[in-house]
């Protein structure tokens, strides 16, 4: 059976057909709860740019994050960073505007779709736990988000290369923390784009 809701109570009768188009009569009824489906901790489309759930920080440049209707997995939605003709090397933040928990909850997951096109400046996600949601993000301690880490783009070509993140684990990572991207050019700047950014974990029965 398909397209069944979690957490759902379903019952079921089976009735046979033979070659001869005779039915049987009804089994006895069945009934079966489906199991509790992954909680969303985060989503986030980038469809409506009037409302997303991360926040832009920049700390060099003038080539900062931004929202788009277009240019996003199967051109919807999207948000991204051009570094053509930068004037300095960009040093940019895309931060989740909410601290998220990651002891309530368990076997959390991350997933996300991502595309750049020339450069080969390299985009890295990371998470802080000490980071205060105001300052400025160098200041702060961040680390890599496991089983996360983005390629760099293969050639310089305005061509751009898709990368898919789908259901990556992530459940090693503790306490409260902000997620971020983090977009430090090196002098060849890559217009990255990042679409479909999801957090999922399994609720705990306790």
């Amino acid at each position: 059976m398909t397209n069944l809701e979690p957490n759902t109570t379903y019952s079921i009768t089976i009735q046979a057909r033979d070659t001869s188009s005779n039915l049987s009569v009804l089994s006895n009824e069945l009934t079966q709860t489906t199991l509790v489906g992954p909680i969303v901790l985060l989503k986030e489309n980038f469809d409506d740019c009037s409302d997303i759930a991360f926040f832009e920080k920049s700390e060099a440049s003038a080539k900062n994050w931004r929202c788009e209707n277009t240019f996003g997995e199967n051109n919807t939605g999207s948000i991204g960073i051009n570094g053509y003709e930068e004037i300095e090397l960009s040093k940019d933040w895309l931060i989740t505007k909410n601290a998220i928990n990651f002891d309530i909850e368990y076997n959390e997951k991350i997933s996300f779709y991502a595309d750049a096109a020339y450069g080969d400046s390299p985009l890295e996600l990371v998470y802080s736990s000490d980071y205060d949601g105001l300052g400025n993000p160098s200041d702060f301690t961040w680390t890599a988000v496991p089983n996360c880490t983005i390629p760099i783009k293969s050639d310089s070509s305005g061509t751009e290369e898709v990368f898919y993140f789908n259901d990556r684990d992530v459940s090693s990572i503790t306490g409260v923390v902000y997620i971020a991207f983090k977009y430090f050019s090196n002098g060849n700047p890559t217009r990255w784009t990042i679409d479909n950014f999801k957090i999922t974990a399994d609720e705990n029965e306790d």
